[in-house]
C-alpha cells in the first residue's frame, strides 16, 4: 500500500458503486466509518459496497472505524470492537482486529499498538 493515505468518511453521498469507484480510482485507500452517527447495519451495508468495488477494481484498502463510546479499559474496548465486528459481519475468521493509541492519521509522531488479534 502506498505511504500517502487518502481517508474518506463513508456516508450517504458515497453509497453508490459508481461514486465509490470514482473515489477509489482517484486515490482513496482508507474507508472511514464513524459509528457515532449511524447503526452498525447501515455501515455493514456500506462496507459491503466498498468491498464489491474494491474487488472489482483489484485494489487494496483499509477500514478506519471511529467509535465514540467511552470504555473503562482497552480490554473492554477491544472486546466490544471484536464482538461488534463479528456480529455485524464487518470482520470474520482470519481478519485482523487492531486497536492503536496515539496520534491520529496524518500527524507525525508515535502510535502504539495496544492489542492485535486474528479472528477465529
Amino acid at each position: 500500500m502506498k505511504k500517502t493515505k487518502i481517508i474518506c468518511t463513508m456516508g450517504p453521498a458515497c453509497e453508490s458503486e459508481e461514486v465509490l469507484e470514482k473515489m477509489m480510482l482517484s486515490g482513496m485507500n482508507v474507508a472511514r466509518f464513524n459509528f457515532s452517527h449511524v447503526t452498525y447495519a447501515e455501515h455493514k451495508r456500506r462496507m459491503d459496497t466498498v468491498k464489491r468495488v474494491r474487488e472489482k477494481l483489484g485494489l487494496s484498502w483499509a477500514v478506519y472505524p471511529v467509535m465514540s463510546e467511552e470504555f473503562q479499559s482497552t480490554d473492554v474496548l477491544f472486546y466490544h470492537a471484536t464482538r461488534v465486528a463479528k456480529e455485524t459481519g464487518l470482520a470474520g475468521k482470519g481478519d485482523a482486529v487492531v486497536i492503536t493509541g496515539g496520534l491520529t492519521n496524518g500527524n507525525s509522531g508515535n502510535t502504539s499498538l495496544i492489542k492485535y488479534e486474528i479472528l477465529r
